[in-house]
């Protein structure tokens, strides 16, 4: 079983894409997370299929905020970069030129911020040397052929 499997069977799917939860200081925290809980460790859907879902509806809607987190979140479980530009070709196609190519810019801005905590943490745990000032793109990348 491999980690994303095992985050949906333990119910840990948040913490697999995002890292660690800090605290819950609304309701509408708590209750995201139980989203999580219930929704995203169903397993009809791996977590990657559900994340890469997630990543084109908040495209399509242009729901910026939430999809820079969610471009962060499939960067942190190997979901390469190539594959979110075909998302968002994908996105563009069907929702609208707009929506894709503001997507494409938000992703294209994420795979330039330094990499994660999580995705550090994913490659020191599979042995991989960690290369200096190394960005988003390039861990999810890297992840992404870790798990291939």
């Amino acid at each position: 079983m491999d980690e994303l499997q095992e985050s949906q069977s333990k119910k840990k799917v948040f913490e697999t894409l995002f890292g660690p939860r800090g605290s819950e200081k609304s309701p509408l925290d708590h209750f995201t997370t139980s989203l999580y809980r219930e929704i995203w460790t169903r397993t009809a859907l791996t977590v990657s299929d559900r994340s890469m879902i997630t990543v084109a509806l908040l495209a399509a809607l242009g729901r910026d905020r939430e999809l820079v987190r969610h471009i962060e979140g499939a960067l942190n479980i190997g979901i390469s970069c190539e594959r979110i530009n075909e998302i968002m070709l994908h996105v563009a196609h069907y929702a609208g030129w707009p929506a894709g190519h503001n997507g494409q810019c938000i992703a294209l801005e994420q795979y330039e911020e330094e990499a994660t905590p999580k995705q550090y943490d994913t490659l020191r745990k599979n042995a991989r040397e960690v290369p200096e000032n190394l960005t988003r793109g390039r861990a999810g990348d890297l992840i992404a052929k870790l798990t291939s």
